[in-house]
């Protein structure tokens, strides 16, 4: 019997570096919900292309850490513990802060320039916005170089909590993000009937993207509908992506890609949503909306129609690229700054 054939949006097998080189971009990338660690817990975390361990102290404050501990190796993971604001190591309790000063080595009165003088291992600003974890990483060990901003589509304005799903994609972070460049796959990966227009504003570490054309679509009476259709993209850095979709109701989408590799990365799709009444055309609209991001809905696709791309491609560093596709080069430009000098 022959083998089955391989789901296509699951990650092969990785060979080579496929072009993507051996470099992370810098910024602030989510790690996870903020509720997937409570005071006291400690996990495992793998990303940035390393092991790390992720602590909550006593007094709530979340810190990263590099996985293994400076003195003999243990991984600070695996039997670590909490101890007040302390992960404390499974092999001899060396007790270490959030910025990775050694704070306690229980059986020595002599510490030296052990504990308190300077930073032991290798830490990463952790902040927890009440709803997301957020980790700054720099290849280079550089200090934030802008703040974190904030995640709420819609501040002050009765919107749901953000929701979705996450991805494990064999592809650079630079290589999904560029999706957001490329007009033209909208018609022939997501089965738009003609390639939308749109507009790019790029300002320091923001992009902003405007795609906006008046088209045709079944609405949740399954009645063909003309309608004006508008996705304002609002990228902050590599690591903060805001989309809001307008076509008869409002979808906000956080689009966030985290490293794990130069070659893997994790895509978290959150969804919020002002609050329209249940059983309403609104929130039938809402659902078709969500369903045709996400998976297919009618002639309209999302994510999934991406993922075989992703998972199988090569990184072209000179691509052939026609006029049409200028909007690409451009967006690579705006990237290279997210890399460190050099690099």
């Amino acid at each position: 019997m022959p083998p089955s054939p391989a789901d296509p949006t699951s990650p092969p097998a990785l060979k080579g570096d496929r072009g993507y080189g051996h470099v992370l971009p810098f910024g602030w990338f989510c790690l996870n919900r903020s509720d997937v660690i409570t005071a006291g817990e400690v996990l495992r975390f793998h990303g940035f292309d390393q092991e790390w361990v992720m602590f909550r102290g006593l007094d709530g404050t979340p810190g990263l850490l590099d996985a293994h501990c400076p003195h003999l190796g243990a991984h600070l993971g695996v039997g670590g513990r909490v101890d007040g604001n302390l992960l404390r190591c499974p092999f001899h309790a060396w007790g270490f802060d959030i910025h990775g000063y050694c704070r306690d080595i229980p059986y020595t009165d002599r510490p030296g320039a052990l504990v308190g003088k300077r930073r032991l291992i290798r830490s990463l600003p952790v902040i927890d916005d009440g709803t997301l974890l957020w980790a700054w990483y720099h290849p280079e060990d550089d200090s934030p170089h802008w703040p974190l901003a904030s995640a709420n589509q819609a501040a002050g304005t009765a919107w749901s909590k953000p929701e979705g799903m996450e991805f494990d994609i064999a592809c650079s972070t630079q290589d999904i993000l560029e999706n957001s460049a490329d007009h033209a796959h909208l018609k022939y990966v997501h089965g738009h009937a003609a390639v939308l227009p749109g507009t790019t504003r790029y300002q320091g570490i923001h992009r902003h993207v405007i795609i906006e054309a008046d088209i045709e679509f079944i609405d949740p009476d399954g009645i063909l509908t003309p309608c004006h259709y508008r996705i304002a993209i609002h990228q902050i850095g590599p690591g903060q992506m805001h989309v809001l979709y307008t076509r008869q109701i409002q979808l906000g989408m956080l689009f966030l890609v985290t490293p794990v590799t130069p070659q893997r990365s994790t895509l978290r799709m959150l969804f919020s949503h002002p609050d329209y009444p249940p059983g309403s055309y609104e929130a039938r609209a809402l659902a078709n909306m969500k369903q045709e991001k996400i998976g297919q809905h009618g002639d309209l696709s999302g994510v999934l129609a991406d993922l075989p791309i992703w998972n199988h491609k090569i990184y072209r560093p000179r691509p052939l690229l026609c006029d049409e596709d200028r909007s690409i080069a451009r967006f690579r430009q705006w990237f290279a700054q997210f890399y460190p000098a050099g690099s």
